[in-house]
């Protein structure tokens, strides 16, 4: 269950974004997606989960990223 839903980013060109929601349970599983397909981490996507907060970390941003996650 979502506590706190993802509000609207801006990240600047060649610099990294962070993209947080809070959860319920400390233990709730998370996916991120982008056009309706799941982000795997790799160098450009990384996922953190910290206590009831989960990060999504886009590293390089670019003109290419500007989507809906």
């Amino acid at each position: 269950h979502i506590v706190k839903p993802l509000r609207v980013k801006i990240a600047m060109y060649k610099h990294r974004a962070l993209l947080e929601c809070q959860v319920s349970r400390v233990n709730a599983a998370v996916k991120w997606y982008r056009r309706n397909h799941e982000i795997v981490p790799n160098r450009k996507y990384q996922t953190i989960s910290e206590g009831v907060y989960r990060q999504l970390v886009i590293d390089d941003v670019g003109s290419s990223d500007e989507d809906t996650f």
